[in-house]
């Protein structure tokens, strides 16, 4: 009763009963096994189909082959794994799309699977076996095989004479990229240069800054003349030389400045030295008269109750600065 049950659903399906031998899967003549169909007595099989699209297909190219299955409601199914196409075809991708409602009250379920054919010819793509399980009873039934015709690149010439000879290798010339490359470069150089101008004129500017109104200009300021011209500046700036009530004041911090120089500049102890003692220090260095003469002119203000004018202020402020940038070029000419 089980057999005849089922031949009848496969009919009904398209499909064919398998017993334990086996058919060809592609037009190679490739062995696919078929799909055995078990359909428990007391149950309604699903109603399963394939097609494929297109029919007509280029060698290497996917198609694609839609499987449904047509079920009662209640009733789950799923394609059988794995896909078996045999040797003429290969699995790409296999898509599952959701259930469809028919007025009828039955389910309808789509698999679509890429897949591409590998040989020429007039080929079959092979039954599929769809599983389902009904009030707890599982079954398996078979698709119907779909035929497709697989052509090459030159289609369906069959004549050598409608072949095209061969020909030579052609040169393929490829874009130049040199002058891209080369134009690259040229901003890139362009754009460093630019930029270190820049920074040069910055530079220049604040130097020019700080040794505004001492009359020379060092050929290198390092950072300790760079340091007390910053100082002398900001005092310029702050005003302190300008107004008569703060003119002393200006003296003593511009006097603590050079102070503090000299003692970097010269490596000595300055911090608790007088003027004499700090000029006795110094004597044995070139610049010994200079740093002299300006010191004993600051203690006139500090210490001796001279009133500076701001004229003799800012002449005071510029012969500090020409005394860090001499002595600078001092050390640089014993250095070199």
């Amino acid at each position: 009763m089980k057999l005849v049950v089922a031949i009848a659903l496969a009919l009904a399906c398209g499909v064919a009963v398998a017993d334990s031998g086996s058919g060809a899967g592609s037009g190679s003549g490739s062995a696919h096994k078929k799909v055995i169909i078990d359909v428990p007595a007391d149950v309604v099989a699903p109603v399963v189909s394939a097609s494929a699209s297109p029919s007509l297909a280029r060698l290497g190219t996917a198609i694609t082959l839609f499987v449904t299955a047509k079920r009662p409601a209640g009733t789950e199914v799923n394609l059988a794994e794995p896909i078996e196409l045999g040797g003429g075809f290969e699995v790409v991708k296999k898509l599952s799309v959701e259930d469809k409602d028919l007025p009828d009250g039955t389910l309808v379920r789509e698999w679509q699977i890429s897949i591409i054919p590998w040989e020429l010819g007039d080929l079959q793509i092979p039954e599929l076996g769809v599983t389902f399980v009904q009030n707890g009873k599982a079954g398996q039934v078979a698709t119907n095989a779909v035929p497709v015709r697989v052509v090459g690149v030159l289609g369906d010439a069959d004549d050598p004479k409608l072949m095209r000879g061969l020909a030579p290798p052609k040169t393929i010339v490829g874009p130049d990229y040199r002058l891209i490359y080369a134009a690259a470069i040229g901003a890139a150089v362009l754009a460093i240069g630019i930029a270190f101008w820049r920074f040069r004129k910055k530079r220049l500017t604040h130097e020019e800054a700080l040794v505004a109104g001492s009359g020379m200009i060092a050929r290198r300021l390092d950072m300790t003349s760079e340091r007390a011209l910053e100082q002398l500046l900001a005092l310029e700036q702050r005003g302190d030389l300008d107004r008569e009530d703060d003119r002393k004041a200006g003296y003593v911090a511009m006097f603590e400045i050079i102070r503090e120089y000299l003692g970097n500049r010269f490596r000595v102890a300055t911090l608790d030295l007088t003027t004499s003692e700090l000029v006795k220090k110094l004597g044995s260095f070139e610049a010994g008269g200079l740093i002299q003469s300006w010191l004993e002119g600051c203690d006139l203000v500090r210490y001796g109750g001279l009133q500076a004018t701001e004229r003799e202020a800012k002449a005071a402020l510029g012969d500090a600065r020409q005394l860090v940038i001499s002595t600078t070029a001092v050390e640089e000419a014993r250095a070199a």
